[in-house]
């Protein structure tokens, strides 16, 4: 339960590749130094980690040693915190106050309830959340290389309406045809001789090359462009940058994510978080925590992980990020660690990402829609059980999501408390912002 430095002696290598160093230092540790104490949060494995000890005869003749002893306090997690509700979201209706935990959605209900890529405020923007007489909207925009918006777009009765699909090319393959058949029947056409606007972002470099840049600064200069631009199309949240681990080069994201490295992915991605939110009002949602590690039918698939593995390598660059940068946001990941979805999982939430990591933005579902969800086992998140894990947003949100959740709290499964936890951090988080 606790982050150690074991006694023993050190061996410091430096090179320009692992089988190119030479030894510069011994660093000697006394006695075993207790960083931190904290909790196991994780179920355990039914295997153990793999381990291996290789020893080698080095010659440490002229080598200088030094002894290191820690000179800071070991840090106790307090994992007892006073949750504040705010006196505007105790006075919401039971329907305002389940709309203020669900993303923006179309109350008629149907397949077209669904934002997908169709906001409001700014074509093509991935989705938004409720706007209450108490409350702004705060819009999100996709896209792992730069801002991804509709590039054309029409306005019909004084809104705006992108002339692309309702879905984004990329969920495209999760539907039934005929889902996608409807969806294109109720979205929005314009007239003839309606004029045709148009929006342009840049693309900035992929996850990948950026990080392979090992330059933070130009992380940086990446980041300062997407919020420039956030700035130019109204844009509240970049749901970007993805920093998951390259485990398999499989995965299929592994453009959009960083590194096989921990240090590295952390490091870049509070470069590329100080260059957007250098910007006032404008952040970045990292993603997907955690322990994404394949494209196929992540919605539902099962991550074995031990509880070690996942502290030191799969949620150490998310640590570091939020640690060195304070990222507006966190979106969860689909996938499930040993048998618990991460959404739905009260110790990703609340006790790992805010009172171990210090997280003070918040805390939303990456896109979980009814019509690509599977049953049984590994059947996608639900709602009721995202939210009463103190996720502050389910995203992207519909009707579907907004009747099930009434009738869940009719029925006790969920509580006023819970919704007013969640809508309370949302409500902190757009004020603080707009």
């Amino acid at each position: 339960k606790s982050y150690l430095i074991d006694k023993g002696s050190y061996i410091i290598r430096v090179g320009n590749s692992s089988r190119n160093t030479i030894i510069t230092t011994v660093v000697d540790i006394e006695d075993t130094i207790v960083i931190k104490k904290c909790k196991n949060l994780f179920n355990k494995t039914d295997f153990d980690d793999y381990s291996i000890n290789v020893r080698r005869n080095d010659n440490l003749d002229n080598v200088k040693h030094f002894t290191y002893k820690s000179n800071k306090d070991t840090e106790v997690v307090n994992y007892d915190r006073d949750i504040v509700i705010e006196e505007e979201i105790k006075k919401l209706s039971n329907s305002d106050l389940i709309k203020l935990n669900l993303g923006l959605f179309n109350e008629k209900g149907g397949i077209a309830s669904v934002v997908g890529s169709s906001g409001e405020t700014t074509p093509g923007a991935a989705g938004e959340t409720r706007n209450l007489s108490i409350l702004d909207s705060a819009v999100m925009a996709d896209g792992p290389q730069g801002l991804r918006l509709a590039r054309d777009y029409f306005i019909l009765n004084g809104k705006k309406y992108s002339r692309s699909s309702l879905i984004p090319e990329s969920m495209k393959e999760y539907f039934p045809k005929i889902v996608l058949l409807i969806m294109w029947f109720f979205e929005k056409k314009p007239k003839r001789n309606t004029e045709i606007l148009h929006q342009y972002t840049t693309a900035i470099p992929i996850g990948t090359a950026v990080a392979q840049s090992f330059n933070r600064d130009f992380a940086y200069m990446c980041g300062d462009i997407v919020g420039t631009e956030m700035e130019i199309f109204d844009i509240d949240l970049w749901l970007a940058p993805a920093l998951n681990i390259h485990r398999n080069i499989l995965c299929g994201r592994n453009f959009e994510y960083y590194s096989e490295d921990p240090y590295v992915s952390g490091i870049i991605a509070s470069g590329v978080t100080d260059g957007v939110q250098s910007h006032k009002g404008k952040g970045v949602t990292i993603k997907h925590f955690a322990a994404n590690n394949q494209e196929v039918n992540r919605y539902a698939n099962n991550s074995i992980v031990s509880e070690r593995v996942l502290r030191e390598i799969y949620f150490k660059g998310f640590e570091m990020c939020i640690n060195s940068s304070n990222p507006f946001a966190v979106m969860t990941s689909y996938n499930m660690i040993n048998g618990i979805h991460t959404n739905e999982d009260i110790n990703v939430n609340d006790k790992l990402l805010r009172y171990e990591f210090n997280h003070k933005g918040i805390i939303m579902t990456d896109w979980v829609i009814r019509y690509v969800q599977s049953e049984g086992n590994y059947s996608c998140a639900k709602p009721v059980n995202v939210l009463k894990a103190h996720s502050d947003l389910f995203m992207p949100g519909s009707k579907y999501d907004y009747d099930d959740l009434l009738d869940s709290l009719a029925k006790g499964f969920i509580t006023r408390d819970d919704l007013e936890i969640n809508a309370s951090r949302l409500y902190r988080f757009i004020k603080g912002i707009k």
